[in-house]
């Protein structure tokens, strides 16, 4: 496979979730209106709204997160791992995050990399390992802060 496994920034605004684009402001919308949206009307935070709001509370004194994981398929940028933390980064007003971007070629190839994601996580490895683990499942480079 082509590509790189990178860390770069991406736009909030760009990431998809379940067929949808959650954090991209609708037509119209206030800050305060896509704020409202996002806790009270976004299925992603069905049981995860008080974990979000920690996290954009801990984001707002500075504390660091992992990059989220994000499978770059057909030009779209799926998010795999990160819900809360980019839900938080929307939140308190950032238009962009840091994150690990996985080149994928297919669906079946992104649900395998989604997979491995969730039991090297499950087995207790560090982001960075996790990173560096799918980039050698799927024969590419991998250029990740360590």
């Amino acid at each position: 496979m082509a590509g790189q496994v990178e860390q770069r920034r991406v736009k909030l605004a760009d990431l998809w979730v379940g067929g949808r684009r959650p954090f991209a402001r609708l037509r119209g919308e206030s800050p305060v209106e896509m704020r409202a949206r996002l806790l009270t009307n976004n299925g992603l935070l069905a049981r995860g709204k008080r974990k979000a709001l920690a996290y954009e509370r801990a984001m707002a004194r500075g504390e660091a997160f992992p990059a989220p994981f994000v499978l770059a398929l057909d030009g779209q940028l799926l998010l795999d791992d990160g819900c809360h933390r980019c839900t938080a980064a929307a939140l308190s007003g950032a238009h962009a995050i840091d994150a690990v971007v996985i080149p994928v070629e297919t669906h079946r190839q992104a649900d395998a990399v989604s997979e491995l994601l969730f039991n090297l996580e499950a087995a207790g490895a560090s982001w960075q390992d996790r990173a560096l683990l799918a980039a050698a499942a799927l024969g590419c480079r991998a250029a990740v802060a360590t």
